[in-house]
């Protein structure tokens, strides 16, 4: 089912989602709230106005983005080294 949010926030509506496309599972965060991601697993997430994104990929590497609505992101590896991409975008 769709994100939705009540009409006075309708204009700030965001929906996005994180992938894992490594073979370890990745840790990230939406604002203070964490969340583990196994392999292959792909999370959808929903908010009523811009929130921030941040992305384990390593013990002392991390990136941090604001989401915008449609888009995907992909954590991959590329010769052992874990990345973020952005994979599509509603816009």
């Amino acid at each position: 089912m769709p994100f939705k949010c009540s009409a006075g926030f309708k204009d700030q509506e965001i929906e996005f989602s994180v992938s894992n496309d490594a073979e370890a599972e990745v840790t990230y965060e939406v604002e203070d709230q964490k969340f583990d991601l196994p392999p292959r697993v792909t999370r959808t997430h929903g908010a009523c106005r811009p929130i921030k994104l941040v992305v384990h990929l390593s013990k002392d590497r991390e990136k941090s983005l604001k989401p915008h609505s449609g888009e995907h992101w992909t954590v991959v590896e590329h010769n052992g080294e874990l990345t973020l991409e952005k994979t599509n975008s509603g816009e």
